[in-house]
């Protein structure tokens, strides 16, 4: 997965497949060996512990089942289609459906955030404030301490505070939302002063261009056209405030600070013999707090800085208090003589973003709202009122959300579509291994009539070579050189004894023979080709139906017809459990 989320996954994927390589390594050697070494010989008629026939008759229960439901669903295959159909289609709706989230904010025990304060107030008035505001929160019982810091002029704008918030431990305070929204209720309650508080998160994700001062979220709108973008960020903005899932709701346009604009007069400035330069040097040496030099102690140094006092600059009106010698030094002019002032309500600052103009809507949630639901609604508003000409996109987590959304939904139909083909391939599977199982006992009992045949042609023919009479009903013994796979004659007779055997029998009886060898498993022992037919009746015993027994071969000095058997008791076990 590309991106910051699978940077933070990489370390897991990479643990999957060492663990997986590391399985594969121990299944081919040492399962092996440790199986040879511990377990003993198990067969047909070994005794089974409690534990291996409890296990054994569950397995044979849900064998059973899952053949009987095999084959009901594959005598309807059109329910099985409809079944897929309605789960792949549930799946994706409820992945359209259901609310999605990003990282759980989880509790960190730290509140941050940012106090805006009216635009164009000045740097005493910013502390009055960030004294009141941290008043408020000291009253807070769930706050530990806390820190608050005015006039970060690199971080923050002039009419902006920040702070940090460290709560008591869990178990002596509310949820930490639950705090965060207090401690919004406190401040917001002081004039002037707008708070955009948050839970700080346990995993935070900054990325993008844009800060998250104001907001987790961001939503940045950027053009080549200035008033493009102004207008656009002002329709989305009011577009976006009667959504009821917004903790908060602000952005970087601070558009009514005012501003105090300074004209040269130069005609006036050639006249009186002062430069432009002269000029701009003088107001920068006043009010731009000018570092000039450094002075160094043996414990400190103190930077020296030239500036008009505070109370002669506290309003535009202070400028004509200033003088300005001309190029040659022989006469100091009023600056009101050479420039001329005006105040005005402007943008405190120009964003920028790719080196167009922007501006950013910052936005949290409330607790129990979904992410991918607000920031649904932030696009379907942006693609309603921002025209073509102005880009208009997310930014940093919600950017990241967005990109992580997409990667999941691909790798969605990407699991969905593979468990379906694995889903099918299960019955067709069970199949396949029924047919090779009637395929392996079908090839089992062709085999079997294949060798009966051969063996009892052969000994007709050496009968009728020697003129022997063998009685009706049995078979002739085997002689001990006997060799099943020896060719030639055999061969051939025994192929002829079959379609002779084949023609005699009616076509219904053959087909009726071969249903009942069917119903036979495959272990059995009439499905060996080594296991000959005999007559049902052994000496000693009563007649009984003909049946197919496991015989040993019998030795030199035999009669004709006569079996001799080394176990007659191990032959009464095979025809009991042939019955």
């Amino acid at each position: 997965m590309p991106g910051l989320v699978g940077r933070i996954f990489r370390e897991f994927a990479i643990t999957i497949v060492i663990s997986i390589f590391a399985s594969g390594i121990v299944s081919l050697t040492l399962t092996p060996l440790m199986t040879s070494r511990m377990l003993a010989d198990r067969g047909h008629d070994a005794k089974k512990t409690w534990m291996e026939r409890a296990v054994g008759r569950i397995e044979k229960r849900v064998l059973a089942f899952y053949g009987r439901s095999l084959d009901w669903f594959l005598r309807r295959r059109w329910i099985s289609a409809l079944i897929w159909a309605i789960c792949l289609a549930g799946t994706i709706a409820l992945f359209i459906v259901v609310p999605k989230t990003f990282l759980p904010e989880g509790d960190s025990g730290v509140v941050n955030g940012v106090f805006i304060a009216q635009e164009g107030s000045s740097p005493q008035q910013m502390q009055a404030l960030q004294e009141r505001v941290s008043q408020a929160v000291r009253d807070e019982p769930s706050v530990d301490r806390s820190i608050s810091v005015t006039g970060l002029s690199t971080f923050l704008s002039s009419n902006q505070g920040l702070t940090y918030i460290f709560l008591k431990p869990g178990e002596r305070r509310p949820p930490v939302s639950t705090v965060a929204g207090r401690l919004m209720g406190r401040i917001a309650a002081i004039p002037g002063v707008f708070p955009f508080l948050r839970p700080y998160p346990v995993l935070q994700i900054s990325t993008g261009a844009t800060s998250q001062n104001q907001g987790q979220y961001a939503f940045s709108i950027s053009g080549v056209n200035p008033d493009q973008v102004y207008e656009a960020a002002d329709k989305l903005l009011e577009k976006l405030r009667p959504y009821p899932g917004f903790a908060t709701l602000s952005s970087d346009r601070f558009n009514h600070t005012p501003n105090l604009e300074i004209d040269i007069r130069r005609d006036q400035a050639k006249i009186l013999g002062v430069s432009e330069t002269r000029i701009l040097g003088l107001l920068r040496n006043a009010y731009s707090q000018n570092y000039q030099y450094l002075i160094k102690k043996p414990d400190d140094q103190y930077q020296v800085i030239l500036e008009v006092r505070d109370r002669e600059r506290s309003n535009a009106d202070d400028l004509s208090l200033l003088y300005i010698k001309s190029d040659d030094g022989k006469n100091l002019v009023p600056l009101d003589a050479l420039v001329k002032w005006r105040t005005s309500l402007g943008p405190q600052a120009v964003n920028h973003l790719n080196q167009f103009t922007s501006v950013t809507l910052f936005f949290n949630l409330k607790p129990g709202v979904a992410v991918g639901d607000a920031t649904s609604f932030v696009e379907r508003a942006a693609r309603e009122v921002v025209p073509p000409t102005v880009r208009a996109s997310l930014q940093g987590e919600a950017l990241t959300f967005r990109d992580t959304v997409r990667n999941l939904t691909i790798l969605m139909l990407l699991a969905v579509f593979g468990r379906s083909a694995h889903a099918l391939d299960l019955p067709r599977a069970g199949l396949a291994l029924r047919v090779r199982r009637d395929v392996h006992a079908d090839g089992h009992r062709e085999e079997e009539r294949h060798h009966d045949r051969r063996l009892r042609a052969a000994a007709h023919r050496r009968g009728r070579h020697r003129g022997a009479r063998h009685p009706p009903g049995e078979h002739r013994s085997l002689p001990p050189d006997h060799h099943d796979h020896r060719g030639g004659g055999d061969r051939r007779a025994a192929h002829r004894a079959g379609v002779r055997r084949r023609r005699r029998v009616p076509a219904a009886a053959r087909s009726r023979d071969r249903r009942r060898a069917g119903r036979l498993a495959v272990h059995h022992p009439l499905h060996h080709a080594r296991h000959l037919p005999v007559p049902g009746g052994v000496p000693g015993e009563g007649a009984g139906p003909r049946r197919v027994l496991p015989i040993e071969t019998a030795g030199r000095g035999a009669g004709a017809g006569g079996l001799i058997h080394k176990d007659r008791a191990r032959l009464r076990e095979v025809r009991q459990r042939c019955r």
